[in-house]
């Protein structure tokens, strides 16, 4: 039986495992010199962190933003509906629709959007910012549909009984009652989306062919390339602004909790 106890040493063991790997990275991002005789690194500086906040540099990284954000909100607006109309379907059917909304992530990634690459070079949309976001949207749906109807089989059901013996509408039963009961979800899903979708590399090249770059894109091939210490600042940027989403978004569910 996992006692409190046990349960507090696991997750500090899951923190020091997170940590760990980050605070190495960032060690790894402000070193320039390090002689292999010496205990101590040569030379430690942060001025080459500047480099990052240039122009073009800054526009890469407002664009990547910006591509997560839109597609986070639109996953949000699709997933919505999908995800309240689940509750009320029989069982079979249920399972039927999970399996085909589950299926970008049940089919190994490169086989699905091989298809869709072809679809969207048909009708125009490979190598464009729209072409991305929809790819991005394909693949956190079910991620989103997931935990949004979670959240709606645990609340709506009987709430929609008594809004329809009341004689409440549909459109004040979901803005004034349902909304509210999910907020704290729905900005919960939406940090989640918008970490997704900045983590997508192969995707984001397979459908943007190279012309749509993100910050994704741009980390991945300094990764595999030499320069250890440019790719390790590189990443430590990268994991910092997903962990401040991830705080901003946290911070907002416990003011909607709170409320």
């Amino acid at each position: 039986m996992v006692t409190l106890k046990n349960k507090n040493i696991i997750y500090k063991i899951l923190v020091v495992l997170v940590v760990i790997p980050i605070f190495a990275i960032f060690i790894q991002s402000v070193i320039l010199r390090y002689d292999y005789k010496s205990i101590l690194p040569d030379v430690i500086s942060i001025d080459n962190f500047k480099k990052f906040f240039t122009a073009n540099y800054f526009k890469l990284l407002l664009s990547s933003i910006l591509i997560s954000i839109i597609s986070a909100i639109i996953t949000i607006i699709i997933s919505l509906p999908i995800a309240n109309i689940l509750p009320n379907v029989s069982m079979n059917h249920r399972t039927t629709l999970y399996v085909i909304f589950l299926t970008p992530i049940l089919v190994p990634q490169f086989v699905y959007f091989y298809g869709i690459q072809n679809v969207f070079a048909k009708t125009g949309i490979i190598n464009t910012h729209l072409g991305v976001i929809l790819s991005h949207v394909i693949v956190m749906m079910p991620y989103a549909i997931i935990n949004l109807s979670n959240d709606i089989v645990l609340y709506g059901k009987k709430y929609e009984e008594v809004a329809f013996v009341m004689g409440v509408s549909d459109y004040k039963l979901y803005k004034d009652i349902m909304l509210p009961l999910i907020k704290g979800t729905l900005i919960n899903t939406l940090g989640l989306l918008f970490i997704i979708s900045f983590s997508q590399y192969f995707i984001t090249l397979m459908i943007g062919g190279g012309v749509v770059k993100t910050y994704a894109t741009y980390i991945f091939p300094l990764i595999l390339g030499n320069d250890r210490n440019f790719a390790a600042k590189a990443t430590f940027i990268y994991i910092a602004i997903n962990i401040i989403i991830y705080i901003i978004f946290v911070n907002s569910k416990r003011e909607v909790t709170d409320e």
